[in-house]
């Protein structure tokens, strides 16, 4: 399990998010841009075979035509990075990242890249099929039944699973 925290408000965002799921092999291969407070920062991409993610900052200047390296979109990002606590659990034992070993930057942006991908899902499944998680059960992990999910389906939930904790249906219809 993974824990973030942060101490900034500072909004990042992923868009135009494309998966290559028959190219992940150790990594998820993808690439998308980044967004900071609304503004485009960068493009990053995973070629997929166990390597960081590789940041682009460089833009076509406007008035000149020329390709620079935005700087500032670099620091900015960086700066919003590092002002979070990232800990895992390993064998037992808590774990940080430190930004020493591995990029912080590459644990945020896997961390938003794995919900991204996961919402894709739940909206796919729940067009058709009922999706939901009981308690006790692991955060990735859905129950899903093959039948569309509409008040009569509502009502057998509350008897058969009186522990549900989440309901995807629910949650995707109020996005």
């Amino acid at each position: 399990m993974t824990t973030i925290t942060t101490k900034t408000t500072d909004k990042v965002e992923l868009k135009a998010v494309k998966h290559f799921e028959a190219m992940s092999e150790e990594t998820q291969c993808f690439t998308a841009n980044i967004y900071l407070n609304g503004k485009k920062v960068c493009f990053v991409k995973n070629e997929g075979h166990g390597g960081c993610n590789f940041y682009d900052y460089t833009f076509k200047d406007k008035k000149t035509g020329e390709w620079t390296r935005d700087r500032e979109c670099e620091q900015s990002l960086d700066q919003w990075a590092d002002s979070h606590h990232i800990s895992y659990e390993m064998d037992g034992e808590i774990c940080e990242v430190t930004g020493e070993y591995s990029s912080k930057l590459d644990w945020l942006i896997d961390d938003m890249l794995e919900k991204a991908l996961e919402l894709k899902d739940l909206k796919r499944w729940c067009r058709t099929k009922t999706v939901f998680q009981v308690e006790g059960q692991n955060d990735g992990s859905w129950t899903i039944i093959d039948a569309p999910y509409d008040q009569r389906m509502k009502d057998h939930l509350a008897v058969k699973y009186p522990t549900i904790s989440r309901l995807a249906n629910e949650e995707i219809l109020k996005r």
